[in-house]
């Protein structure tokens, strides 16, 4: 008999108590449905044991049963929170892919109407250019045209050119720019003299400085510096740097153009030192952002597209090189430096 009964707690005379199973399980059946505890424990467990403890028990068994079905309630509710959330969020994602999808299709069409557009007006454009430079050179050979009218004409072609010169820098930037997001320029990867490269920049830009009485120093600290990249590219990054140095460099002034080594010794470096108005905090943060312009102006009435500086950054690290700016501690200026990997540092394999 004892095997089918559970040991409760001792009597009064410590004497273990034994209830039936059977009358427990019966008990707590009769509270779920709602009959007297103390009845059914009367009529069930009497012999056996006090109907208090037997009621107490059998509340004990009713608690554990609804914490159960509380705990299987609130589980099935998460679940189903959790179901809704992740519906919710698919629906989003999908939402999210679209409009990526919508957006990626207008920038590609946007970019492809650039290009179409930029290509269709650089023959123009070049056409406008020749043309007043042959009129200028006419002019001079016209004795019998007033010389004030003359001089007017000349100004007049010379407003020409630079506004022609502005829009192929433009229209050239922004073919470099949609040849980069496309993905259709290839660099080239090859071992490149450095020197010589960096003086044929340095002379391409004297006559532009010349104008603005800028002197251009080239200074090679190293004799013979080479790099791994493209040559053409290497070119079209230091004569926009240089460029912007005479840009924004004070008439009678200074720029350095110095080429050596990095400071570890692990590639070369080109520094382009200017004496110009120098860079404020924000212009070093968005230097090298699209359409950025700086807080400095031109000190001649150039023109800027604010695209130059963000192709270069884009340019040297697809060579997998660095390029950054800072103020000159010494004096008022500022300096760029481009640094390009050794050759025995090649572009890791995709």
């Amino acid at each position: 008999m004892r095997s089918k009964c559970i040991y409760l707690l001792k009597d009064t005379t410590q004497q273990p108590i034994y209830v039936p199973l059977r009358s427990l399980w019966t008990t707590s059946i009769c509270l779920l449905l709602n009959i007297s505890g103390a009845n059914a424990a009367n009529a069930v467990l009497a012999p056996a044991m006090p109907a208090t403890l037997t009621f107490n028990i059998s509340v004990v068994i009713l608690i554990v049963v609804m914490v159960i079905l509380i705990w299987r309630l609130s589980l099935k509710y998460e679940i189903h929170q959790r179901h809704v959330a992740e519906k919710e969020l698919t629906e989003a994602k999908a939402t999210a892919e679209a409009a990526q999808g919508r957006a990626e299709s207008a920038n590609y069409r946007k970019s492809e109407f650039l290009g179409i557009a930029a290509h269709d007006l650089k023959n123009p454009l070049s056409s406008i250019r020749g043309m007043a430079e042959l009129i200028e050179e006419d002019l001079e050979s016209l004795e019998d045209l007033p010389e004030e009218r003359k001089v007017r004409m000349t100004a007049m072609l010379g407003d020409i050119q630079d506004s022609a010169n502005h829009m192929l820098i433009l229209i050239r930037d922004l073919l470099n720019v949609e040849a980069l997001e496309s993905g259709a320029q290839q660099l080239a990867q090859a071992c490149v003299i450095l020197n010589p490269l960096v003086a044929d920049v340095v002379d391409f830009n004297r006559p532009g400085a010349k104008k603005k009485g800028i002197s251009i120093e080239f200074v090679e600290r190293v004799e013979k510096s080479t790099f791994f990249g493209d040559a053409t590219r290497a070119w079209e990054i230091l004569d926009n740097l240089i460029n912007n140095a005479v840009k924004y460099s004070p008439r009678g002034s200074t720029i350095r153009v110095e080429v050596g080594r990095k400071d570890d010794d692990s590639g070369v470096q080109v520094a382009i030192v200017d004496q110009g108005p120098g860079l404020s905090p924000n212009d070093l943060e968005k230097l090298f952002g699209r359409f950025a312009r700086g807080s400095a102006k031109p000190t001649g009435g150039e023109s800027s597209t604010g695209l130059g500086l963000s192709i270069v950054k884009t340019l040297v690290e697809q060579m997998y090189g660095k390029v950054w700016a800072e103020n000159r501690e010494e004096s008022q200026g500022s300096i760029f430096y481009v640094e390009f990997p050794d050759p025995t540092e090649k572009a890791p394999e995709n």
